[in-house]
């Protein structure tokens, strides 16, 4: 089974369009790929070849090259190459042709197969076809050359591995001036990528006051991923709304919840400079406000009152009165 992005204008997984803005805009003259994405479902040994199509909508002739090669995403979500995978996953692809001149508004079908080897374990691989474009730019001048790099991005899982997911902590953090936001992060503890989407309420005396919705977000194996979701200053105190986050994953769309509620307001310290909250299962929050006027955010674990140093640091700047 393969599953496509085929929307030439639709956002791709990790941010893609954001990173290669020429896959949006074909009205500019660009080469467009499709699909931007696609999962590839496998066993073991088995072969399977798919269709990468590029097209130029430019005026000039291209040079079109394309190899392959692993990636992995960072904590916003953003594609990187990476070499870590001792599996060497971009070994097992090959495009045919991988080299080819497109002339200015033709199309180019290329055959893409992945050779699965027995050896494969029930998991996810992940690779990119990097595709370089090199040729006259006529709209830059006569002598113009440009060189650019786009790229679809391939997940390949092998088997049927068990999608993880995990929420390990749920913040809620205010300024002085009232404005908050609310900092959820997931972990993928797994062996193979998963898709996470749901909301976040905030709830009043036993009824849900506002709710936000958090958009479908890809969670790569062995990778935390953090949702910030800005809303809207709350027109009472602060310590009268639980924050309650659902969210459903996977393809058997698995439940997840997280409760996090500040402290009543009797423990909330009336020093305009400092907020406290707590946030339930997971840590006592501190924001103190330093000389810079930032918040400096530091999370103390539940009974053990430990320190944690290098996790959960946030800096909010103050808006200017």
């Amino acid at each position: 089974m393969q599953t496509k992005t085929r929307n030439l204008l639709a956002c791709a997984v990790c941010t893609v369009l954001m990173l290669f803005p020429a896959l949006s805009h074909a009205e500019d003259g660009s080469i467009l790929i499709d699909p931007i994405k696609e999962t590839i479902e496998a066993s073991a040994g088995e072969q399977k070849t798919t269709t990468l199509q590029v097209q130029n909508s430019t005026t000039d002739a291209k040079t079109i090259t394309i190899a392959f090669a692993q990636f992995t995403v960072d904590q916003s979500g953003v594609p990187a190459e990476t070499q870590d995978d001792t599996d060497n996953p971009q070994n097992w692809f090959s495009a045919n042709p991988a080299e080819f001149t497109i002339a200015a508004g033709g199309t180019q079908d290329v055959a893409v197969t992945v050779a699965v080897p027995e050896t494969a374990a029930e998991r996810g691989y992940y690779v990119m076809a990097r595709i370089s474009i090199a040729g006259a730019d006529s709209n830059a001048g006569a002598s113009s050359e440009t060189k650019q790099e786009i790229q679809s991005l391939y997940s390949v899982v092998i088997g049927t591995p068990a999608e993880q997911l995990t929420i390990d902590s749920l913040l809620g953090v205010i300024d002085n001036n009232s404005t908050a936001a609310l900092v959820l992060t997931l972990n993928n503890p797994g062996n193979v990528h998963t898709t996470a989407s749901g909301k976040i309420d905030l709830i009043k005396d036993g009824v849900v006051a506002e709710t936000y919705s958090v958009n479908s977000t890809n969670i790569f194996p062995g990778k935390s991923r953090d949702v910030t979701i800005q809303i809207d200053p709350l027109a009472t105190a602060i310590s009268d709304y639980t924050i309650k986050a659902t969210l459903a994953y996977g393809k058997s769309n698995a439940i997840l919840t997280f409760d996090g509620s500040w402290e009543n307001a009797s423990e909330i310290q009336t020093d305009t400079n400092t907020q406290v909250a707590k946030v339930k299962n997971s840590a006592t929050v501190v924001a103190e406000e330093n000389k810079s006027g930032s918040l400096i955010i530091y999370s103390i674990l539940g009974a053990g009152l430990m320190l944690i140093a290098a996790g959960l640091v946030l800096s909010f700047k103050n808006k200017q009165a």
